[in-house]
């Protein structure tokens, strides 16, 4: 193989002019993408060669005939190509089995190129971590199995396992498989119908999750106690507990609330726009901010672009406010067993029990979709306006034992 190497005596990159013009039969490194050549024959024939070790073994690969495969769409293909090495998979036998429509790679392989493409959307390392560890746990039977291969009685042995004993967690890990599972059809690693869906397949194997465990729903407050509760928070400093303090007058989700900066507050406007990425209906929500809350936002120090943070460069991690709870518990017994998105159903008991207000207005302050899917879709109305009154009454019931 023949390499032409620049002043300093380092390999060259050879330029499309110089292709072009690339006449000597045998293999001419092009150097833009390692072990991508230039193949010329006796005939003055060009064609474009990638040479790399997979599996221990040196291989060459073809992709392409030149001009029809030009310089530019041949380091492409090169990369793509060692992409799929960096990730334990054989390229020339990849694009054999694409062309005979079975790519082959195993469930494990599957699950993490799934979780890399989503990571981007969740955000949340904790979830992240949730769906690794869930995988990693449960699905040992079949993490090294070509996807391809995975039927219904690989999907029913390892759920039935945990079913009865772990149902919610037996729940939702069949719900990631099917999500894997649906992206190896889409990448066309398997074909055919999944074999991890519920709906019209499962649902006739396994028992009703909703008949065999009753939900557990977070720890709440009674609303009546919500008054003594913020006079005991009010006497605790910390970034943790005025983190804690916005939430209960925003009613958001913690992970909204400790990922909010503050440029999504509107001073002026009185108004906190949560991106659609932070929200579990993956759109905006914007919430009307009482004037509590922005006497509160004001006594915060500006030191990060992150409304609550310890360090000014990070925000306080999901379980800072839990763990304050916790320990107001010792000196409050209702808050015993409490979970922090358990303030948002005090809320909710309050608002349906002493205020007038529609049962629209108190779910959409929740961000909550409200109702059906044809309402929906001629609504056009937040509610924006008529939630201020409404936060307004919440925090000055909240705060009445507040001097």
């Amino acid at each position: 193989m023949r390499i032409k190497k620049d002043s300093k005596g380092g390999k060259k990159e050879l330029s499309a002019l110089e292709i072009k013009a690339m006449s000597k039969a045998g293999l001419h490194a092009v150097g833009t993408v390692s072990g991508l050549c230039l193949k010329v024959d006796a005939a003055g024939n060009k064609s474009w060669v990638l040479r790399v070790l997979i599996g221990g073994r040196r291989r060459s690969m073809g992709l392409g005939g030149y001009p029809s495969v030009t310089l530019a769409e041949a380091c492409d293909k090169a990369r793509k190509a060692r992409n799929l090495i960096d990730e334990g998979i054989d390229p020339i036998g990849h694009r054999q089995k694409l062309k005979e429509g079975s790519a082959t790679v195993t469930f494990a392989k599957a699950a993490e190129l799934f979780i890399e493409n989503k990571s981007p959307e969740w955000k949340n390392e904790k979830h992240i971590a949730q769906w690794r560890n869930t995988i990693k746990d449960y699905c040992k039977s079949i993490s090294s199995k070509d996807v391809s291969q995975i039927e219904t009685h690989h999907i029913r042995q390892l759920l039935e396992d945990i079913w009865l004993t772990k149902t919610e967690t037996a729940s939702r890990l069949r719900g990631r498989i099917e999500a894997i599972l649906d992206w190896a059809t889409v990448n066309k690693y398997r074909k055919g119908d999944n074999p991890a869906r519920w709906s019209g397949h499962l649902e006739h194997l396994l028992a009703s999750p909703k008949k065999i465990h009753k939900v557990e729903h977070h720890g709440a407050l009674p609303w009546k106690d919500m008054p003594q509760f913020v006079k005991l928070l009010r006497t605790k400093g910390g970034i943790g507990q005025r983190c804690l303090e916005f939430v209960l007058l925003t009613l958001c989700r913690t992970s909204e609330a400790i990922e909010s900066t503050w440029d999504e507050i509107d001073f002026d406007k009185k108004t906190w726009t949560i991106p659609a990425t932070r929200t579990k209906q993956k759109k905006i929500h914007i919430v009307a901010l009482s004037s509590v809350a922005i006497d509160l936002l004001n006594s915060i120090e500006r030191n990060s672009k992150y409304i609550f943070s310890h360090n000014g460069k990070t925000p306080i991690s999901q379980d800072t406010m839990q763990i304050s709870l916790k320990r107001m518990a010792k000196e409050m017994a209702s808050l015993k067993g409490c979970a922090v998105h358990g303030f948002r159903s005090s809320y909710r008991d309050w608002a349906a029990e002493t205020t007038n207000f529609s049962h629209d207005i108190m779910e959409t302050v929740l961000g909550h979709k409200v109702g059906s899917s044809v309402e929906l879709a001629y609504k056009r109305t937040n509610f924006l306006e008529q939630r201020y009154p409404l936060m307004e009454d919440w925090a000055s019931f909240i705060y009445k034992e507040v001097i």
